[in-house]
């Protein structure tokens, strides 16, 4: 239950800060993704770093019971199956990245992060 905990706490924090950064200072955060994404080097170092991660957190987190943990799992395979789609199928990350331009996709999926991002901190916070 530590590392469920702890992963938990996390991946709370960090979708947390990513969201608010990222609404808080959109075009700038959307520039540096976008000038980031237009080198390859760079994405092929974003790509292994995601892939590496997501091995690290599926290994140390695959607990798929009928209880708020599995959250953590699925978050988990979630980092990984990224990873793997930037290192294995570059054409499906453009696709992906570019989705991101679209205003409505990336306000969506910011405010999904953010819930997501709340829920695990409050869990993983009493929890503990």
């Amino acid at each position: 239950m530590e590392t469920t905990l702890f992963i938990a706490q996390a991946m709370g924090l960090y979708l947390i800060i990513v969201t608010v950064t990222m609404l808080a200072n959109e075009k700038v955060m959307l520039k540096r993704v976008k000038s980031l994404m237009e080198h390859d080097g760079c994405r092929l170092v974003v790509a292994v770093m995601t892939l590496v991660l997501g091995i690290i957190l599926v290994l140390a987190h695959n607990v798929w019971v009928m209880s708020w943990p599995v959250i953590v799992t699925i978050l988990c395979w979630m980092v990984l199956l990224k990873g793997l789609i930037r290192f294995s199928f570059p054409s499906l990350d453009d696709k992906m990245v570019r989705a991101f331009e679209n205003p409505s996709i990336l306000h969506g999926m910011m405010a999904a992060f953010l819930v997501v991002g709340i829920a695990l901190l409050l869990v993983a916070f009493t929890q503990g």
